[in-house]
């Protein structure tokens, strides 16, 4: 069940992604991913040392406000948005069609 879970949420990870880059942004993706996960590890046992269990906690919690407050006002809603036009309104090129090489028009 978990590996299900996992697989599908990198699958739309992947997803967001222009075709002609979503190899490198997904390795690039996975290895932030992978180095987070290392810091907090390695940092977990010498915070707990330094200050308490609930200390702990609130730093995490802390550092999950921040980032939270971070991508709510720097990333833009893309609902309801093709990646053609999310990519289009980011770097000012008009997309193509993967395969095809048509543009698509705005």
């Amino acid at each position: 069940m978990f590996e299900a879970q996992r697989v599908r949420r990198n699958a739309q990870t992947a997803e967001i992604y222009p075709l002609r880059i979503r190899g490198a942004a997904m390795s690039i993706a996975t290895m932030a991913n992978w180095g987070a996960n290392f810091v907090v590890t390695i940092s977990f046992l010498t915070l707990l040392n330094a200050i308490d269990g609930v200390g702990v906690f609130f730093l995490f919690g802390f550092l999950t406000l921040v980032a939270l407050a971070y991508f709510w006002r720097k990333v833009p809603e893309t609902k309801g948005r093709s990646l053609h036009e999310i990519e289009r309104q980011h770097t000012g090129v008009k997309a193509e069609l993967p395969g095809r090489g048509v543009a698509v028009r705005p």
